[in-house]
């Protein structure tokens, strides 16, 4: 019984990683000393796009919506962290580029993740 309720918690475990995980609500960040939001952050997913490989690594894509809050061009760099159930940060990646006054388009990035830690993983996040 305990192996049938192990194997059943596992398997929601990796169809919750497995699937895209998207934030719903979007997050509006400061990156000026106004304390006024520069950017709102929106969107965040991700995909196995490729592994496990011979050393058992996937290929990662995390793409997030990045609106540019600013009339002014600015240069954008956020960190999304892959958050395991404990609360433990698994993986980072950064997202940045360069946007023009109140432009809005999906930043993406692709990382190499161990399949094991892969499996850990519970939901993506900003990291503010």
């Amino acid at each position: 019984m305990r192996l049938l309720i192990s194997l059943m918690l596992g398997c929601i475990i990796l169809l919750g990683c497995t699937a895209n995980t998207q934030m719903h609500h979007p997050v509006r960040y400061t990156t000026a000393t106004s304390g006024a939001p520069t950017i709102q952050v929106s969107e965040i997913s991700h995909k196995v796009i490729q592994g496990p490989d011979a050393d058992s690594e996937l290929l990662v894509s995390i793409k997030a919506t990045v609106a540019n809050l600013l009339e002014t061009e600015q240069y954008v760099k956020i960190s999304i962290r892959a958050i395991d159930s404990e609360g433990f940060e698994v993986k980072d990646v950064i997202l940045e580029g360069k946007f023009t006054g109140h432009q809005t388009r999906v930043l993406s990035e692709t990382g190499w993740v161990s399949e094991r830690s892969y499996h850990t993983i519970v939901r993506w996040e900003l990291e503010e």
